[in-house]
């Protein structure tokens, strides 16, 4: 048997917006150096972890689930933000 992709469209309905698919407005990763970087809005916490410090990272048009705890080596391009945390 062969199935071909042809479909019927009058079985197409229009999209639903669900507020739980938040996803739709998050910003897409840039991509440098071959690593994925998000656009960061603020470091929200600290803590120390086996001697090490790591941040907690808002990245911008994403929610409090998606922050993650970063080690300083991954924040060598947000000097700026940084600077802003260490000062509260």
């Amino acid at each position: 048997m062969r199935v071909h992709n042809i479909f019927y469209v009058g079985l197409l309905s229009k999209v639903k917006h669900n507020e739980l698919q938040a996803w739709e407005n998050q910003p897409l990763p840039i991509t440098v150096d071959r690593e994925e970087e998000y656009k960061v809005e603020g470091i929200m916490d600290s803590q120390e972890t086996k001697g090490k410090w790591e941040y907690l990272i808002k990245c911008k048009g994403y929610g409090p689930k998606e922050f993650t705890w970063e080690p300083k080596a991954n924040l060598k391009n947000m000097a700026k933000h940084l600077k802003k945390y260490e000062k509260l």
